[in-house]
This record gives structure tokens, sequence and C-alpha cells, in this order.
């Protein structure tokens, strides 16, 4: 086991799809400090050279609030997690190690995808199941160790064309479904939330002007993850929040809600007949934070199916990287208490 000296850093970042974020502990210190970038550090979102920027970018500003220039910060860090939305597989780790070699180097990085920090963070362990529900979506299977293997990484396609389960694929249904409503001239009773949502982003003038709104939205910078952020009407209203939603949209709500959870428990059911084995079954990602129903359905499906208890992640994927920093030097527990005393 490695040894640390006082004010030597160890740091965990999570790329996020909305916005980055980081946990930074320093020898000496009694917490961990937590930190959020104004923008994401995904490299399925933008380029390269993008990430990279941004990157140093937030490292400056980490070295800022501690008091050291960025120099001072990089010559103290020993260990660093960085977990990148959809680097699972072999060929996203060496797109991710590129850029990450010329923001820090000759400083020791390890990079993971954000399930595998989602698991961690919660089993301090890699051993187990993480399905993660957020902008995207996916399932990533740890049997004692990780692997860039695609036999142990389930769907995580990106938001278009395979992150089942996803707030992206909820919002994709509810638009599909709101073009078959309108051309059949059925009700549209979420549609006013929608519309009321949207109106300090790119307001929907009308229900028949959403296709000349979607081609304004789609010119945005990263614009998957903010039509993705529009499931949070939805989401609230299935888990009748706010209270004063029609019962109509409360329904409209929850059958959309429910049909995407069981398009996430087929990729869990996907992933447990692969790997039959007992293990932990963590589920992670603001989806399944902040959608009751969601949760519960997906939850249900696996213990009526496979009588396998499902668990909410009680740390984030930030926490599970500044863990798995913390694991060379032995400091997991001491870290773990420190989180689950900070807010």
């Amino acid at each position: 086991m490695r040894q640390l000296t006082n004010n030597q850093i160890i740091l965990g970042i999570n790329g996020g799809h909305g916005k980055a974020s980081a946990r930074l502990f320093r020898i000496g210190d009694d917490a961990c400090v937590p930190f959020e970038f104004d923008y994401s550090l995904n490299i399925h979102a933008v380029d390269e050279h993008e990430t990279e920027s941004r990157l140093d970018d937030f490292l400056s500003r980490i070295a800022l609030d501690i008091s050291l220039t960025p120099d001072e910060l990089k010559s103290q860090l020993a260990s660093v997690v960085i977990a990148f939305p959809g680097a699972g597989l072999t060929r996203d780790q060496r797109h991710c190690r590129r850029l990450v070699e010329k923001a820090l180097p000759n400083v020791e990085v390890t990079i993971v995808d954000d399930t595998w920090a989602g698991l961690y963070s919660h089993t301090v362990s890699p051993l187990g199941m993480c399905a993660f529900a957020g902008a995207g979506a996916s399932v990533s299977i740890a049997t004692g160790k990780f692997s860039t293997e695609k036999a142990f990484k389930i769907d995580g396609w990106g938001p278009v064309i395979g992150d089942f389960g996803s707030a992206f694929h909820l919002v994709t249904k509810y638009f599909r479904g709101l073009n078959r409503r309108r051309d059949q001239d059925i009700e549209c009773p979420l549609f006013p939330l929608i519309q009321s949502f949207c109106e300090n982003r790119i307001p929907i003038p009308s229900i028949d002007e959403v296709q000349p709104w979607f081609d304004e939205f789609v010119t945005q910078p990263e614009w998957r993850a903010n039509f993705a952020a529009l499931a949070e009407p939805i989401l609230n209203i299935a888990d009748s929040r706010p209270s004063g939603a029609t019962s109509n949209a409360r329904n409209a709500a929850r059958k959309l809600v429910v049909c995407t959870a069981k398009s996430m428990y087929h990729s869990i059911d996907l992933a447990i007949r692969r790997y039959p084995q007992k293990m932990p079954i963590i589920l992670q990602g603001g989806v399944f934070r902040n959608s009751r129903l969601y949760s519960k359905t997906v939850r249900r499906l696996v213990w009526k199916k496979h009588r396998r208890k499902a668990t909410l992640a009680t740390r984030r994927p930030v926490d599970g990287a500044l863990l798995l920093a913390a694991e060379p030097f032995g400091l997991q527990d001491q870290i773990v208490q420190m989180l689950d005393k900070q807010p």
C-alpha cells in the first residue's frame, strides 16, 4: 500500500452530461471538498480539443478555490480518477487518455466509465452491476475487476441510438406520442406543462410549431443533454409533483415513465442473464434519484423476474471517482465517513 505525505492530493472528477463535478481530498484535511463546473466533460458531445480545454479550465478553477496555482495543484496530485460518460470500452478509453495526458502531463490518472464510478461509490468494490439512468443510460457489469470489453457493458450507444431507459429516451417517446396524438386530434394533456417548462429556454409557440422549435433546438451546443432535461416535468407530474396537474396529465406522464422504466429493466435483465451469479445491483443517475415511479417500477420488475434486490445508490459517481483514487492508499473507509457526514 502506498503512503502519502502532507498536502498531497487525491482527486475524483465526474464528467457528467450537463455539468462536471469533482471531489478533492488533501492529506491533513478532514473534509472532501466538492466542486462543480458550468460544462460537462462528455467526449461524445464535444470534440477532443474542447473537452481538453474544459478539463484544463476546471482544474484551474479547482486550484484557485484552494489557493494554489494550476502548476502547484498538478505537482501535489498523487492520484486522479476521471469518470467520463461513455468511456467503458477500449476505444473510448484511448480517446480519453489522449486528452487527459495533454491536460495533466506527468500525473497519474485513471480513466473509468461513469457507471463504474457509480457502482464503486456505493459498494466500494469492483463487483456488481450498475444500472445508470440519467441523460443517457447503460448497465455495466464488474465481476471483481473493471473491464473494457463490450460483453461487460449493455446498451450505452448514445442517446439517439441506444440509451434505453434514459431521460433522452423518455423525452423522445413523449414528442413522438405528441405528434401521433396531434395528427389524430386527440387531447395532449402534457403539452401545456412542457410548453411552460420550455418558456425560459427556447419557447414552443404552439403545438403546431414543434417542428420549427426542434429545428432551432438542435442548433444549440450539446443539445442532447438539454433535450434530456425536458424529462423533468414529466417525471415530476408522474410522481404527483406539482399536485395541481390534471388527472389526464398525470396518467399520461405515468404511462411514459413506466414504459421507459421497462426499457431500463430489459437492459438489466440482459445483464443478469449474461452474468447470473449473485452480485449487487446498484441504481445510479438522476432519473432513478428524481423519480419514485421510475425507480419503483425497475426495482419491482427485477424482483418479480429474478428475485434480486436492486438498490438505489447512496452516493454519486463523483464520490466513486474519489474513492477509486483513494484505493491505492487504503483511504476508502476514511473518505466514506467524511462523505457520509457532508450534505
